[in-house]
């Protein structure tokens, strides 16, 4: 079968706390995600998940899909880069 490689980015840079799966076999599911990243602690954000989208790029018009469950992902079909995706949220 072929193997992928996963690539698991937060801020611009590889991620690999919680050691994640970096290789995923063809049609299959990544099958252990990277601890939650924690957001910088002052900047009033909080993880809401992985998306395949690149934050950096601006093409956001709408929200990004989000994964946060291992069976949620999609199956490999090629080498992936996953983006942790942080949200801004209003202290009550």
């Amino acid at each position: 079968k072929t193997i992928y490689t996963v690539t698991w980015m937060v801020n611009g840079k590889e991620y690999t706390e919680g050691t994640p799966s970096t290789t995923v076999y063809a049609d299959e599911r990544v099958t252990t995600l990277p601890t939650p990243p924690e957001p910088n602690a002052y900047c009033g954000d909080v993880f809401v998940g992985w998306t395949t989208e690149n934050p950096a790029s601006g093409n956001f018009n709408e929200a990004p899909t989000v994964y946060n469950e291992q069976s949620a992902f999609p199956p490999a079909s090629a080498n992936q880069i996953f983006y942790a995706v942080f949200a801004d949220y209003e202290q009550q």
